[in-house]
């Protein structure tokens, strides 16, 4: 997984699903999206595929918003397996 439901952010005006961080930063491919011709779009990539997952934006100054489109995403419940949330401290 690259996203945990903990780190889901709530808010009026989150119209994609938004995260606060991804569980590890190394899956992901962080960059300028080459599809904006003002290049002020951050795109997010899946490491393993280099599928577009969606873009991060400022929401807060100082935070950073992980948008994920819907389509992107795979529901795990949580008794399926152990997943380590960005929030929660490692062992």
């Amino acid at each position: 997984p690259l996203f945990s439901s903990r780190d889901k952010m709530e808010g009026p005006g989150l119209g994609w699903p938004g995260f606060r961080a991804p569980i590890d930063s190394r899956r992901l491919v962080v960059r300028p999206d080459p599809r904006d011709p003002y290049n002020s779009s951050i795109e997010v990539l899946d490491r393993a595929s280099m599928t577009h997952l969606g873009h991060i934006t400022d929401r807060t100054p100082g935070h950073e918003h992980y948008c994920i489109n819907a389509a992107s995403l795979r529901f795990i419940p949580a008794g399926a397996g152990r997943v380590r949330t960005a929030s929660a401290p490692r062992e």
